[in-house]
């Protein structure tokens, strides 16, 4: 008699977020960063991206090919959210869902609040 045991495989987004200011783009932000798929950091060797929802503005982006997600200098104020699934390569069955969230905020607010900062 045989017995065969079969791990779960688990995969397990986080949500992610980042901010700039209109007008510049974003440092890119890396969505697996902070993912695991079965314990382990998610990576393109075990795990692959779809986009869900994208952003409400074409110039806020999520790659699947990279997993980076970027702004064009031509992106306004505003909350931008992107939602995205996160596959184990080995059981591609084996998804879940999470959202990143880009604030841009107006130029002459960040330059108030640096201000502020400095001031302090």
């Amino acid at each position: 008699m045989s017995l065969y045991y079969t791990a779960a495989v688990v995969v397990t987004p986080e949500p992610d977020s980042g901010s700039g200011v209109a007008g510049t783009p974003i440092t890119p932000i890396n969505v697996l960063a902070n993912d695991s798929t079965d314990g382990m950091p998610s990576t393109f060797a075990n795990s692959t991206i779809t986009v869900v929802t994208p952003a409400s503005n074409s110039g806020v982006v999520l790659d699947p090919a990279t997993g980076l997600v970027i702004t064009t200098a031509g992106v306004p104020p505003g909350i931008y959210g992107i939602t995205y699934q996160l596959c184990s390569k080995a059981m591609p069955a084996v998804c879940a869902n999470t959202t990143v969230t880009i604030t841009v905020s107006a130029q002459g607010i960040q330059l108030l609040s640096q201000l502020f900062l400095n001031l302090v």
